[in-house]
């Protein structure tokens, strides 16, 4: 195992900050999250700085994050958008016809 979630949440004046994550890494894994924008910049901002997570939501390989590539995809999305108007979007934008 290189690194392990368990129960990681953040929970702040009874508003959920970020919900519940388990999830166990494997050496050579590669996973992906996907979650609310919001939530994911909150997960990135706990794994920053491990030391405001609670030891026993958290494993991390020896030395910490110094062996965990985390890469966080920030893809654009436009909340003022529906569904479809933002298909059309990405499809004018590439210049793709779509039906």
């Amino acid at each position: 195992m290189v690194m392990s979630f368990n129960k990681l949440r953040k929970i702040e004046q009874n508003t959920v900050l970020l919900p519940e994550l388990s999830l166990t890494v494997q050496k050579g894994d590669i996973i992906a999250v996907q979650c609310e924008n919001e939530y994911i910049g909150r997960l990135f901002t706990l794994l920053n700085h491990p030391e405001h997570i609670q030891q026993e939501a958290i494993a991390l390989p020896e030395g910490g994050f110094q062996n965990v590539y985390l890469f966080q995809q920030t893809d654009g999305l436009y909340k003022r958008l529906n569904v479809k108007q933002m298909l059309l979007f990405w499809c004018k934008l590439y210049r793709h016809q779509a039906d």
